[in-house]
């Protein structure tokens, strides 16, 4: 892990330490992770293979929509809670029966 932040660090990218149900099987507890960001969806596949040796990497080919989905925690039939007809995604409010999440 220590290799991975140094190599993160050193091609100045964004990261952060997330906990996350790694899509293999059933699993009781979320595993730690490290989430990288892209400036672009399309490094996305140069930087998957080049940080492939430093371990498995998961959510690397999700749509740019589904992974904003996931960002912002919304999930399907999910109702969005907004207050004016153009907001930005940072001011979306999810409603779970009547109560803002």
């Amino acid at each position: 892990e220590m290799r991975l932040l140094a190599e993160l660090d050193n091609r100045e990218l964004q990261w952060e330490t997330v906990e996350r149900y790694l899509p293999l099987y059933y699993q009781k507890n979320k595993t730690k992770c490290i989430k990288v960001y892209a400036d672009l969806p399309g490094n996305i596949p140069k930087l998957r293979e080049e940080l492939s040796q430093y371990g498995n990497i998961y959510e690397a080919d999700i749509l740019f929509i589904r992974r904003f989905l996931c960002d912002c925690n919304i999930n399907g039939c999910d109702i969005i809670s907004v207050k004016n007809n153009v907001v930005h995604y940072t001011e979306l409010e999810v409603v779970n029966n009547g109560k803002t999440l």
